[in-house]
């Protein structure tokens, strides 16, 4: 928690189904359990590290296959996807998601080192919810997961 963060808290936040957010961008994510898809040790480190901080959950694949057999079993609250897995690519998880209506309202997050337009425009036309270019930072990564996590409990039922 940052410093003098626990006094603004009680001031500057407001709950969305189990997400607290913080008007200054701390993120509280509770219950939330996030499926981190990406064959780079080093950065699903970084993402649990921020996702932890926030006291979310964290579940870690290093292929495509694997991203969707623990979408599967664990049933997430949120994906991030890299586009580049070994085996099973990025788009064909993503694919897949898609075509399971079970997985209909999933937010899926590509993250990915392809900046370029095409790449994104793909991505999205697939059925990602966001695409966040690597590198990134903990803020704006943060930022779009609660969005993505309020906008999946504001459509829910």
């Amino acid at each position: 928690m940052y410093h003098g963060q626990a006094r603004r808290e009680a001031d500057n936040s407001r709950s969305v189904g189990g997400l607290r957010w913080v008007l200054d961008g701390y993120v509280v994510l509770g219950e939330t359990r996030i499926l981190v898809a990406d064959d780079d040790p080093d950065l699903r480190l970084l993402v649990r590290a921020f996702v932890s901080r926030a006291n979310g959950e964290v579940i870690e694949a290093n292929t495509g296959e694997e991203a969707l057999a623990l979408a599967r079993e664990r049933r997430p609250d949120l994906v991030l996807l890299d586009l580049r897995l070994p085996g099973m690519n990025g788009h064909a998880v993503l694919t897949e998601l898609r075509s399971d209506p079970s997985f209909s309202g999933l937010p899926v997050v590509v993250m990915s080192a392809f900046a370029d337009q095409s790449s994104i425009d793909a991505a999205l036309a697939e059925g990602a919810t966001r695409y966040v270019t690597k590198p990134f930072d903990r803020k704006h990564l943060m930022g779009v997961i609660a969005d993505e996590i309020r906008r999946a409990s504001d459509a829910a039922p």
